[in-house]
C-alpha cells in the first residue's frame, strides 16, 4: 500500500523518517479505522523491530520502511496464545464456571427480589 506525504508532495519511500503524527496516519490506513496518538505511541515504545532516530528529548522519528505494513488491532487486551498451555486452559474454564455461577445467583436475587 502507497502512502502519501502532504509535507514531501509525494509517496513515502522506504528511507524516509516520519514524525508520530504521520506514523499515526499510515497506521490508521493499514488498520482501516482511526487510531489514537497515544494507541500509536504506546505501540513505537513497544516495538523492537522499527528504527527510531531521536532529534532531542520530545522530537522522534521513524523509519517509514518499519511503519509501512504494521498494523493495530481493534480489540483490548493480550492476543490469546494459539496453543495455550494447561494452566491457562485451566483458569479459562475457571473463569467461564465462575460467570456462569454469578449469573445464575443473579437470576436468584432477581427473582426473590421480584416475589416479595
Amino acid at each position: 500500500m502507497e502512502h502519501y506525504s502532504k509535507a514531501l508532495g509525494r509517496n513515502f519511500q522506504d528511507d524516509d523518517w516520519l514524525t508520530i503524527s504521520e506514523v499515526k496516519e499510515v497506521i490508521s490506513a493499514n488498520s482501516g479505522r482511526v487510531v489514537g496518538i497515544k494507541t500509536v505511541g504506546s505501540f513505537l515504545r513497544r516495538a523492537k523491530n522499527i528504527h527510531r532516530r531521536e532529534v532531542n528529548a520530545q522530537v522522534k522519528l521513524y523509519l517509514y520502511g518499519d511503519i509501512k505494513s504494521a498494523t493495530i488491532p481493534d480489540q483490548r487486551g493480550r492476543r490469546l496464545l494459539d496453543d495455550p498451555s494447561p494452566r491457562t486452559l485451566s483458569q479459562r474454564e475457571f473463569y467461564e464456571r465462575n460467570k456462569e455461577r454469578l449469573a445464575q445467583e443473579r437470576a436468584r436475587k432477581r427473582l426473590a427480589e421480584s416475589g416479595k
